[in-house]
């Protein structure tokens, strides 16, 4: 359920990092508290303690945006291969720890880079290159871990030398590292990531059989394969790999748990989910919950039950709230800030607490308060059913330990929670912005296509804000903006759950659930006539008409825009209608020479508009792409590829190809196809800068680049090169028997490109 409405006695978002600061300098003395019979556990020195504490606060201060999904993924796959290699005892023990650990470096490397829905970069990649050695810093102070520490660092190594951050090789590499790169490796290939989806089981595994003897030990690699022939072969249970001491080190594991949660949940639901679950695990308990002191009702109201959940018990309670005049010990925690324990067996216990453990089957329970700011948040409450261990000392401190860290994450949350209407609106015109937009659209997306519901996606731009900028100033442009959102959100006004976003720049959006390609096509003609004719072009798509997820239809409705840009501005297109006329009778000779050159000026105005609309430090590739696209409308252009040429490499990789001619937009982000550049001379002879213009007909049959025009389907080219970092991007514009000469729009082709370059 939704968090209850805060309470008038919240911190001030100035006052908030101070508040974070002290509430985990509270919970240290907590977390000490939980150490000191990890110390006692596994004899370490007295000073260990502290060490681990530092390490904690290291991992805290590094923003952390890691989950620990694929890690136990990955704990699970490496486990099983040790066993096969015949691994046991503290050996096995050590691949457990480094599974499980092998990406907590990640916790130091900016979210920008870390969660990126597309390539990194050079630069990006070297700062993600960082984490195993981060990996090793936060590890290394922790008694007991410096053998885990060093195999973190080494994860990443290659059989053949080739890996990093030490260029270690064979035998060299320690075992625990070679066998969680493979199942890393395999885990990566068969999961979805932000920039691809799952490769397939078989293709994982003809990729790791390649990668032996390079990449991977093919001792692990054998061990791994021959693991996955047995599918019916039972995973090791949690926690079978020995993590040392159960109790502590599930109790560690939690901490480290909630501290990520701590740095990296924004929204309250999240840090809930996080910290009640790995709670329930490291206490095991029978069940446990999380609920909120609502002040103005002096009420405890439950957001989160986990575990063995009594009669009428629900995971997320829609309004389970217990009044403090009911309940003496909730009385004493809220006022006292003390913790309390009950027991059906106590005699001294709160009738009203005994009757609810009856109630809920327990047999005990254990409370203690979250405290933010002086306050108290909320309650940290466990239960035990009878026959179980019962709850000790050491329970009620690690329960306060896990409220400390909760009570950090929960203020943060409620600071970023009044924060989100400006995170997610667009200043200038009310409506809601790019970030507001794409998780409205999986979301509906989602529950389109559970439902087997139509969902359909309008975007358009406002044409020739450039030039109203121009004359009239930003002012103006602003003016035009924001009457353009006025008028889209009066026109969305006839469907009810219609939502208008503004995306960028001149760039509008609007999602429409229960809408089909037509209705929402007619809406954007609509939309038209009342902003005015001609001001805006429209593209339409629908998941009926071919788009199977939230990605497609984007894709989908934004060729459809292009497709309408190519046609005339001031229009509205539909992915998947009926195709356009056939078209004319190719244009060369003297008169397309001198239409080409009547769209120079317009060619010049649009690329350079379109540069201009880009936020500051958008990557070369996504520069080019945005001049190659204007390009494209103004000469009417069927398509336009992307590729980059490494620095002294042989070859070319396409990274983005656009058919406009099919409705299509494809980027191409994982295996990226790659093509020598020995096989294609022109393109050769440009790899370091420069550009080129060819038309099939001038050329003789066997040129390499014609052959590939009749190959794609098209009649000419205009290829480019410009500078970038490790490299050149090469861009290629197609033509067909509509499109303008290219061969005159070379020049104003790459002084765009360069001006692309430059402005990276």
């Amino acid at each position: 359920m939704s968090a209850p409405a805060t309470p008038s006695a919240v911190p001030r978002e100035a006052a908030y990092p101070a508040e974070e600061e002290r509430s985990l300098r509270r919970g240290e003395q907590a977390l000490l508290a939980v150490l000191h019979d990890l110390e006692a556990d596994r004899d370490r020195a007295a000073d260990g303690q502290r060490a681990v504490v530092r390490s904690l606060a290291a991992a805290l201060e590094a923003r952390d945006g890691y989950t620990g999904g694929h890690s136990e993924t990955v704990h699970e796959l490496a486990v099983a291969v040790a066993r096969r290699l015949g691994l046991e005892g503290d050996a096995l023990e050590h691949v457990a720890s480094v599974s499980l650990l092998h990406d907590i470096g990640k916790i130091g490397i900016p979210d920008a880079i870390l969660h990126k829905p597309g390539p990194l970069d050079p630069a990006e990649r070297a700062i993600m290159r960082e984490h195993p050695a981060i990996g090793e810093r936060i590890l290394l102070p922790l008694p007991g871990m410096e053998a885990v520490a060093q195999a973190v660092r080494h994860e990443h190594e290659r059989w053949d030398g080739g890996g990093y951050p030490d260029g270690l090789a064979g035998e060299a590499i320690p075992l625990a590292s070679r066998i969680v790169l493979a199942c890393d490796t395999y885990a990566a290939m068969v999961s979805d990531r932000p920039y691809r989806r799952s490769l397939g089981e078989r293709t994982a595994r003809r990729e790791l059989e390649r990668a032996a003897g390079a990449q991977l030990d093919p001792r692990v690699v054998a061990a791994l394969l021959d693991w996955l022939d047995e599918p019916d072969a039972a995973l090791p249970e949690a926690g079978a790999a020995a993590r040392g001491p159960a109790r502590s080190e599930a109790e560690l594991r939690a901490l480290m748990a909630v501290a990520t949660a701590v740095t990296a949940a924004n929204r309250l639901e999240e840090v809930v989910e996080t910290a009640a679950d790995a709670a329930l695990e490291a206490l095991g308990v029978s069940s446990l919950s999380i609920s909120r002191w609502e002040g103005d009702h002096d009420q405890l109201r439950t957001l989160i039950n986990v575990g063995e959940l009594g009669d009428g018990e629900e995971r997320h309670p829609a309004d389970e709230v217990y009044p403090a005049s009911s309940f003496p010990d909730l009385d004493a925690l809220v006022r006292r800030r003390r913790p309390h324990r009950a027991s059906v067996g106590d005699p001294g216990a709160a009738p009203d607490e005994v009757a609810l453990l009856r109630s809920l089957g327990k047999a005990e329970s254990l409370a203690v308060p979250i405290l933010y700011d002086g306050d108290v948040w909320g309650e940290l409450y466990a239960t035990q059913v009878a026959g179980r261990r019962p709850f000790d000392d050491r329970d009620m401190r690690f329960l306060q330990a896990l409220a400390d860290q909760i009570a950090a994450a929960a203020g943060r949350a409620e600071v970023f929670s009044r924060l989100a209407e400006l995170a997610y609106s667009d200043p200038l015109t009310g409506l809601a912005n790019r970030r507001a937009f794409e998780e409205h659209l999986e979301r509906a997306a989602a529950e389109a296509i559970s439902a087997c519901r139509d969902l359909a996606l309008i975007v358009g731009d406002l044409d020739h804000l450039k030039a109203i900028n121009d004359e009239g100033g930003h002012a103006a442009g602003d003016a035009a903006l924001a009457a353009a959102g006025r008028a889209l959100a009066r026109t969305a006004e006839r469907h009810p759950e219609a939502f208008v976003a503004r995306l960028s720049g001149d760039e509008f959006a609007i999602v429409l659930p229960r809408c089909e390609a037509w209705q929402a096509d007619a809406l954007a003609h609509r939309a038209l006539e009342l902003i005015a004719p001609g001001s805006m072009t429209f593209g339409v798509a629908s998941l009926q008409t071919g788009a199977g997820t939230a990605a497609d239809l984007l894709r989908s409705a934004d060729a459809a825009l292009y497709d309408a840009k190519r046609r005339g501005r001031g229009r509205v297109f539909t992915a998947g209608a009926a195709p356009p006329e056939p078209r004319p009778p190719e244009r060369r000779g003297a008169r397309a020479l001198r239409d080409t050159q009547a769209r120079l000026p317009m060619l010049l105005r649009d690329g350079l508009d379109a540069l201009d609309r880009l936020p500051a430090g958008t990557p070369v590739r996504d520069r080019l792409d945005a001049v190659l696209s204007a390009a494209a409308g103004v000469l009417d252009a069927p398509g336009w590829a992307i590729s980059f040429v490494p620095a002294g490499a042989d070859y070319a990789e396409t990274v983005r190809d656009v058919d406009l001619t099919a409705g299509r937009r494809e980027t191409i982000d994982f295996h990226q196809e790659r093509y020598p550049l020995a096989d294609y001379p022109r393109t050769a002879a440009i790899a370091s800068g420069g550009g080129f213009a060819v038309h099939r007909d001038e050329v003789p049959p066997d040129d390499a680049e014609a052959r590939l025009l009749v190959e794609l389907g098209y009649a000419a080219l205009a290829a480019i090169v410009v500078p970038g970092a490790g490299g050149g991007w090469l861009g290629e514009l197609y033509g067909d028997a509509r499109t303008a000469e290219l061969r005159p729009a070379l020049p104003a082709l790459r002084l765009l490109a360069q001006a692309a370059a430059a402005g990276a």
